[in-house]
C-alpha cells in the first residue's frame, strides 16, 4: 500500500479548499449566478431580471445588470429601488442595490434593468455581476442571450387639438419677470381651484406672432392653491413692451397682461383681487402684499389741516416762490382785507347777520379804495369843467 507524506496530504487538502471555495479570487465560476430573463425587450423600457445565487454565507453583496453588444458590457442601467434612480455601468459600486447572503449562502430577488437612451437595436450580451462590500472581490453571470428591439408605433392618432384635462382647477396667470436682474425670464402659474390642475400641452407666449408658445410637456400638473414657474431658455419677453398669455392646447387664451417698461429685477405680481402690480419677485410662492398709497394720504392730509387753519398762508404755499403775492397799496390792501372779512364770516355757521354787515363794510371800503385812487384825477377833471363852463370874466 503506498504511503502519502504528511506535506503531501496537507497540499492535497489545501488544492481541495481552494477549489471548492469561489470567493477566494476576485472572479469566480459563472455557475454560481443563475439569470432568468426575457428574450426580447424594448429599447429603454425596463424590464425584469430573476437572479439566484450562491456565494460566501452571511455576507452583504452589491449587485447590478451589465448589458452590450460585444465585450463592452456599458449599454445598461441598473434601477437603484430605494432612490428610483437608474444607475449605468460607470457609477460607483456603493451607489448599488446591496443583499445579503443567509447561512447557506443563498440569495433570491428580482431587479430591474433597462438599456441607455443611446443603445441601438439588436442582440445583446446580458451579464449579473455581484461584488463584497467590504472587499473588491466580485462574480459575474454567464451571458445571457437577448433582443432589444426598437419601441413599437402608436395606434392611435394624436388629436389635433387634444382637450384639457382641468377637472376641477383653474390656472392663472400669478407674476412674471420680464426684465431679470440675472437668470431667466420666467411665468408663473397659479391653481386657483379646488382640484389638480392638468396642464400638459398648455402653452405660455408673449404677444400673437412675435416668438414660438412655449409647450408645457406632458403630465405637468399643479395642486390646489399650488405654483408652476416657467422658465424660457432663451429671451422671449421685450424690455419696453410686450404681453403674457397663457393659453389651452387649441390655443385659446385662458388669460393675457399687456405690460409697459418693467423695472430691472422687479416681477409684475398680482394681488388678491387680480389687479397687477410692480413687486420684489417671489416665484413658486405667495405674491407680497401691494403697496399702499400711505405718502399721498399723508401730504392730502397735511394740506387739509393747513387750509382750515390759515387761508393766507395755505395761498402762498400752493403758489410758491416763484407766485409771490405782490406788494400792495393802501387802496387794494383795503379791499383785500374786506374780501377776506367776508370769506371768514361766510364760514361762520351761526353769522348770517355778521355776514351781511361784513359784506356792506368791504363794498364801502372798495368803493373808499377807489375814491382814494382816484381822488387827485376826479378833482382835476371837475376843475376843469368848472371853468369851461364859467361866465366869460369869472374866473
Amino acid at each position: 500500500m503506498k504511503t502519502f507524506s504528511a506535506r503531501t496530504v496537507f497540499s492535497i487538502l489545501l488544492s481541495l479548499f481552494f477549489f471548492l471555495n469561489p470567493l477566494t479570487t476576485t472572479t469566480a465560476a459563472s455557475s454560481y449566478i443563475n439569470v432568468t430573463a426575457p428574450s426580447q425587450v424594448v429599447q429603454n423600457q425596463p424590464f425584469e431580471v430573476s437572479v439566484d445565487l450562491y456565494a460566501t454565507p452571511n455576507t452583504n453583496y452589491y449587485i447590478k445588470a451589465r448589458l452590450g453588444i460585444d465585450s463592452t458590457l456599458t449599454k445598461g442601467l441598473t434601477l437603484e429601488p430605494a432612490s428610483g434612480i437608474w444607475l449605468s455601468d460607470t457609477v460607483s459600486w456603493d451607489h448599488f442595490q446591496s443583499l445579503s447572503t443567509n447561512a447557506d449562502g443563498n440569495w433570491s430577488g428580482k431587479i430591474q434593468v433597462k438599456t441607455t437612451q443611446t443603445a441601438p437595436v439588436g442582440n445583446y450580451n446580458l451579464k449579473i455581476r455581484i461584488k463584497e462590500v467590504s472587499s473588491d472581490k466580485s462574480i459575474d453571470s454567464d451571458s445571457y442571450q437577448i433582443v432589444v428591439a426598437a419601441p413599437s408605433e402608436p395606434t392611435v392618432a394624436p388629436q389635433a387639438n387634444p382637450t384639457p384635462k382641468v377637472a376641477g382647477g383653474q390656472p392663472i396667470l400669478n407674476e412674471f419677470m420680464a426684465a431679470p436682474a440675472s437668470g431667466n425670464e420666467w411665468v408663473e402659474i397659479k391653481n386657483k381651484g379646488t382640484a389638480i390642475a392638468d396642464l400638459s400641452g398648455w402653452k405660455v407666449d408673449d404677444e400673437p406672432g412675435k416668438s414660438t408658445p412655449q409647450v408645457l410637456a406632458a403630465n405637468t400638473f399643479i395642486n390646489p392653491g399650488g405654483f408652476l414657474v416657467v422658465n424660457f431658455a432663451s429671451s422671449k419677453l421685450n424690455d419696453s413692451a410686450d404681453q403674457v398669455r397663457l393659453l389651452k392646447p387649441d390655443d385659446s387664451v385662458v388669460e393675457g397682461y399687456s405690460y409697459k417698461s418693467p423695472q430691472k429685477g422687479k416681477s409684475f405680481a398680482k394681488d388678491s383681487s387680480g389687479e397687477w402690480f410692480i413687486a420684489d419677485p417671489t416665484p413658486g410662492a405667495e405674491n407680497p402684499a401691494p403697496p399702499t398709497a400711505v405718502g399721498s394720504a399723508l401730504a392730502i392730509e397735511k394740506k387739509a389741516s393747513s387750509t382750515t387753519g390759515n387761508t393766507s398762508a395755505t395761498t402762498q404755499e400752493e403758489l410758491g416762490e416763484s407766485a409771490a403775492l405782490p406788494t400792495l397799496g393802501i387802496a387794494t390792501r383795503s379791499a383785500t382785507v374786506a374780501a377776506v372779512a367776508v370769506a371768514k364770516g361766510t364760514s361762520s355757521k351761526n353769522g348770517r347777520f355778521l355776514n351781511y354787515l361784513l359784506e356792506l363794510a368791504g363794498v364801502l371800503l372798495i368803493i373808499s379804495a377807489i375814491a382814494i385812487v382816484f381822488k387827485e384825477p376826479l378833482l382835476k377833471v371837475l376843475k376843469k369843467y368848472r371853468l369851461k363852463n364859467l361866465p366869460l370874466g369869472q374866473t
